[in-house]
């Protein structure tokens, strides 16, 4: 029988055989193609860089793409919505628009930056037509919103609490002619918390300055299925059937289908945990466009949150809510972690502080990691005598060696959530993330 194997050689190599074979495939199944010989693995490899080339999803956008992601990497602006999810996919929406997340103190930044890339601010219905008293009205649009405000209720029926503002801007295409929107969201909470409001897990999904991730992917891009998490007070049925009409199984938590899609069982999560699509993206020539600002670490990537299914009084009970119907909901818990000695804000889940296995010890971890980064600049913590003083016990104040002026209590990161306070005090009986001996102590009134 003659060796095929050169036959076979030939195909898997040819790019465009592979594009052609990659173009119609799932993640898992190009996953499963890389595994079946070197040249298969290449030939993939070669086609996700193609195929997910962060800067030519954005050239559309903006001229120069690597400055618009320096700006995600100055003020912490996630993409999402559509946008993202077309950036998974591999695929283009007609008429879609590109969403910006961005935290409320930066919002100003990102509308001088698209101002001045060319486009136009459009108001939406009730909002001032001249831009500078359209940022001093900021109406709360949980508020303002109305059914009639259709495109408004259609494109953010994604949890209005986490919401502030809403900025729309239009500019002509020069490929095409077509007209471009750019949506930016100012958010109360980090972005990633708006985000995981959203109305159903098939949108949960973010791209930042260095990586994208897709937080449901087995779920969204394998078993076409979303989970619908319910926001109060807002017409979830426009954006619930259009995506529907893209060919995803909307998901409640009363019905079977929950139990065939293990990515939705009541569970606790990171973004970058093995339920995730963690897609890292070059991030080469970035640097030359951070106006003299150094790249840090994106606060995303420190992010958890609880994933529930219960009764409608369960929710209530967790979430401070009253007055719902009866019957079973699916939701997610996540808090705005925050102190003024902290220079970004985070997203977690104040549950992932109570308990001591791994999956509790690492969410003390990644708050070591913070305090080191955000209030030390990075200046590496040194246990020993001194490091720690108690004032009671359930605060603890960090006393770095050769640090002056940055003493600092955290245990207050939460408050107003629920009246719970963290301490955390450093010992040399645990190996932490940083090659830093810590052990952490939390406690809660």
């Amino acid at each position: 029988m003659p060796n095929t194997y050169p036959l076979t050689q030939k195909v898997i190599s040819n790019p465009v055989i592979v594009d052609l074979i990659c173009a119609h495939s799932s993640p898992a199944n190009m996953l499963r193609l890389s595994r079946t010989c070197r040249d298969a693995l290449a030939s993939v490899r070669s086609y996700f860089r193609r195929a997910f080339n962060i800067n030519n999803h954005l050239a559309r956008w903006f001229p120069d793409p690597l400055a618009f992601r320096a700006l995600q990497a100055r003020t912490t602006t996630l993409i999402s919505g559509s946008n993202a999810l077309q950036f998974f996919e591999r695929t283009d929406y007609p008429d879609s628009d590109l969403d910006l997340f961005t935290p409320k103190k930066h919002v100003w930044d990102v509308v001088e930056w698209l101002v001045g890339v060319g486009y136009v601010f459009v108001p939406r219905k009730g909002q001032d037509a001249t831009l500078s008293k359209a940022r001093v009205q900021k109406e709360d649009i949980a508020q303002t919103r109305t059914d009639e405000d259709s495109a408004l209720v259609e494109e953010f029926a994604y949890g209005a609490c986490s919401v502030i503002e809403v900025y729309t801007f239009h500019k002509q295409c020069t490929v095409d002619g077509s007209v471009l929107q750019v949506q930016i969201v100012g958010t109360r909470n980090p972005p990633i918390a708006a985000v995981l409001k959203f109305h159903s897990t098939c949108v949960m999904n973010v791209i930042g300055y260095s990586t994208a991730y897709a937080l449901y992917p087995r779920a969204t891009f394998e078993s076409r299925r979303a989970l619908v998490t319910p926001t109060d007070g807002l017409n979830q049925g426009p954006p619930l059937q259009k995506y529907a009409g893209r060919g995803w199984s909307m998901v409640r938590a009363a019905d079977p289908a929950l139990h065939a899609e293990p990515s939705f069982a009541p569970c606790s999560r990171w973004i970058d945990d093995e339920k995730s699509w963690v897609m890292p993206l070059t991030i080469d020539g970035l640097s030359a466009h951070m106006e003299g600002a150094l790249l840090e670490p994106d606060p995303v990537e420190i992010t958890n949150w609880r994933q529930c299914v219960g009764d409608c009084e369960d929710y209530d009970s967790m979430c401070g809510e009253n007055g719902h119907e009866h019957g079973e909901r699916a939701w997610m818990t996540v808090e705005r972690f925050a102190d003024i000695c902290l220079k970004h804000e985070y997203a977690f889940s104040r549950k992932m502080f109570d308990g001591k296995d791994d999956f509790h010890v690492r969410a003390l971890e990644e708050l070591f990691v913070l305090i080191q980064r955000d209030v030390l600049g990075g200046i590496p913590l040194k246990p020993g005598p001194g490091f720690a003083r108690y004032k009671q016990p359930t605060e603890v104040e960090c006393v770095p060696r050769g640090v002056p002026s940055t003493t600092r209590a955290v245990d207050k990161c939460f408050a107003g959530n629920g009246g719970r306070s963290y301490s955390f005090a450093p010992s040399v009986k645990r190996i932490g993330r940083q090659g830093v001996g810590t052990r952490f102590y939390t406690s809660g009134t």
